[in-house]
């Protein structure tokens, strides 16, 4: 979303909710945007890739116009990623992170000088269990108008648990929460977890056949995105469920359309799940 090499492209109110997107090096890039809604999709690759990257590195040259990200909303999400090559010509990357946010370089303010109110939250973020990724969530500069909580990190293969990244310094969930260097968003990921999202799938290893660049037949395609709607539910015991923000009407469904909140846990109070499904106690 944003400029692809032709003219001066602001995009504005975009919604995108219930995709399932696979075999990717990235999935998604979100630049030159506001009021935009990313919620309840599934973006899955065995492939070692950035199932997300909010991008506003000016890097189209002259003409163009550029603005910084403003009132981005990246809710109730399944991010998940592998660590095989996608084909012969991008072999594996050994250091990447699954959803990244470059903030906007100050220059042309015409929409702005800087990013505000950009919000992740309710998100599974993972790799499979053999997958090279370092890092969940990066900032390669501080963003003081950003917000992350109440995800879900899963990053088995991240010695010491730093799999969180702010510049160049890798850090645990902990010292992410209360590093300063974040502008005036200390205290970000204070509600979120790290764990197996414990999928109805079983293992995230067992997920995808492993060969990126399959299927590659539309109807095979159709086949494993019914698949990965029913694998990446939440199965019983889940560290996800009843674990996220209620956040009201931006958060009223799930990838099924099943209204959200649930009581998941039996608890006698209804909490939003993380993630793109709401456990209805059947799976």
């Amino acid at each position: 979303l944003g400029p692809n090499g032709d003219g001066q492209q602001i995009h504005d109110q975009i919604g995108f909710e219930r995709n399932v997107v696979t075999n990717f090096m990235t999935g998604m890039t979100v630049k030159n945007s506001s009021n935009v809604t990313i919620r309840n999709n599934l973006f899955v690759s065995p492939a070692a890739g950035r199932a997300l990257d909010l991008n506003n590195d000016p890097s189209f040259g002259t003409g163009y116009a550029y603005a910084p990200l403003q009132n981005v909303f990246v809710y109730g999400n399944v991010f998940l990623t592998g660590g095989r090559p996608i084909d012969s010509q991008n072999p594996v990357l050994g250091n990447y992170s699954i959803v990244r946010m470059t903030p906007y370089v100050p220059g042309d303010t015409t929409y702005g000088a800087s990013d505000e109110n950009v919000q992740v939250r309710d998100n599974i973020i993972a790799t499979y269990s053999d997958g090279a990724a370092t890092t969940g969530l990066e900032l390669t500069a501080a963003v003081a108008g950003f917000t992350s909580d109440n995800n879900l990190f899963y990053m088995p293969n991240v010695a010491g648990g730093a799999f969180m990244k702010l510049g160049a310094t890798a850090m645990t969930l902990t010292d992410w929460g209360t590093a300063t260097a974040h502008g005036n968003a200390t205290g970000n990921d204070a509600n979120s977890l790290s764990g197996s999202p414990g999928f109805a799938g079983g293992n995230i290893a067992e997920l995808n056949n492993g060969v990126p660049g399959t299927p590659n037949s539309q109807a095979a395609c159709m086949t494993e995105a019914t698949q990965l709607t029913t694998q990446l539910q939440l199965a019983a015991g889940s560290l996800a469920i009843d674990s996220g923000a209620d956040l009201g009407a931006s958060l009223s469904n799930d990838f099924l359309g099943l209204a959200r909140p649930v009581d998941g846990n039996g608890d006698g109070k209804s909490q939003t799940d993380i993630g793109a499904f709401e456990y209805q106690g059947t799976k």
